[in-house]
């Protein structure tokens, strides 16, 4: 039944007409550029601003810290946050995959003012687990 089905290359999807013929169409195509790679500081100012926005007048507040690119500077941002305490949560990948654990616990380490809990394989949901699931249990990377 599934010979000869693939997955589409990446920036492609899949189009399935109401006849159930199927075509593949690009669906994302990269923006041009507006800005050279070497000019940064408008990321960082934008994402210092966003953040700064988001915590203002905030006790605590609390970020992902997968382990990867994206959350990690987050964390670190808000972390730099003065007068807001930051929480961050790390969902433990099942069967130990990745090396994203391990860069979250090094983040962690840089950032020993914040709070981390770390969800093991066990206590987090399936995918399609009932609304009800909660971990009753985190512990500190």
């Amino acid at each position: 039944m599934w010979r000869g089905v693939r997955s589409p290359r990446i920036g492609y999807c899949l189009e399935i007409s109401r006849d159930g013929a199927g075509r593949t169409r690009r669906w994302w195509t990269p923006p041009e550029p507006e800005r050279s790679l070497g000019d940064g500081d408008f990321v960082r100012e934008a994402l210092f601003d966003a953040v700064a926005a988001r915590t203002a007048n905030q006790k605590v507040v609390s970020a992902d810290l997968s382990g990867g690119l994206d959350s990690t500077s987050l964390c670190f941002v808000a972390g730099r946050s003065t007068g807001t305490d930051l929480a961050t949560l790390h969902y433990e990948a099942h069967g130990g995959r990745g090396e994203d654990l391990a860069h979250a616990r090094r983040a962690a380490a840089a950032l020993p003012r914040a709070r981390h809990v770390v969800v093991p394989p066990a206590e987090t949901p399936d995918w399609y687990a009932p609304f009800e699931h909660r971990s009753t249990t985190g512990r500190a990377p």
